[in-house]
């Protein structure tokens, strides 16, 4: 469990080890709170943290890794003047601050050092592969990195979610609707031949919320992703399937 941070489900605080001048948020607390949270009894306690990112955008890039506080879960650092410095994209669900004041009269400067919101993949050894792209194919990609490039450093999603249907608007493959949904698969009224839609991409749109998923496995109408959904799907939420960027072999999938 890490040694930077514990974790109050009573009080839904994340207190900051005396002495601690540096957290990473993805290890001392997205990391931290997992560790803490197969502890006995504190499952009982709401979700702390859910993170969004991986996403496999072009070339060898993906989407770096955000995490949200939910739940009114808040982070409060160690009695004393000091500064804190956090590295990674933290955000509360809702907005806010991720931070609560000391319980004592100190002053305690935060600083937060966040990521760009797309990293990269280097993989050792090979050639990475080859692969044609069609035309409608290479306007994606190209759509896809323009909004990506434009996008501020502060890791914000909701221009990717403003965007994501008009990135695929014009190169999607067969458009449905949600029927059932569970964790990681949902079930819709698209029926193709089993597996013929692996390794490529759903988008499910949720009212103004889109998010975008591989697809490991398709059997008839049934979809299993490679990530958890962030939200629970319902009935009738709009199914988009699309190509989608292998960067482990450099192809479209």
């Amino acid at each position: 469990m890490s040694s930077k941070a514990t974790f109050h489900g009573s009080s839904s605080l994340i207190v900051i080890t005396s002495g601690t001048t540096s957290i990473d948020v993805k290890l001392d607390i997205y990391s931290g709170w997992k560790e803490w949270l197969v502890v006995s009894g504190n499952t009982n306690f709401l979700e702390a943290v859910r993170t969004v990112g991986g996403d496999p955008t072009v070339g060898s890039s993906f989407l770096g890794a955000t995490f949200f506080l939910t739940n009114g879960w808040r982070i409060r650092s160690w009695e004393g003047t000091h500064e804190l410095q956090v590295n990674g994209n933290l955000f509360v669900d809702g907005g806010g601050s991720p931070f609560v004041p000391t319980t004592g009269s100190y002053q305690v400067l935060i600083t937060v050092q966040r990521s760009n919101l797309v990293d990269y993949l280097v993989l050792s050894g090979g050639s990475g592969g080859s692969g044609s792209f069609e035309t409608s194919d290479r306007t994606m990609l190209t759509n896809i990195n323009t909004i990506v490039s434009n996008l501020p450093n502060s890791g914000t999603l909701s221009a990717i979610n403003s965007n994501i249907n008009s990135i695929h608007s014009a190169t999607f493959l067969k458009r449905g609707t949600v029927i059932a949904a569970g964790i990681n698969e949902i079930s819709s009224d698209i029926s193709s031949p089993n597996n013929y839609f692996n390794n490529m991409f759903a988008v499910i749109v949720s009212g103004s919320f889109s998010v975008s998923r591989k697809i490991i496995q398709q059997t008839a109408g049934v979809f299993t992703f490679d990530v958890d959904l962030p939200f629970t799907a319902v009935s009738g939420n709009q199914l988009i399937l699309v190509p989608g960027y292998n960067p482990t072999n450099g192809s479209i999938g």
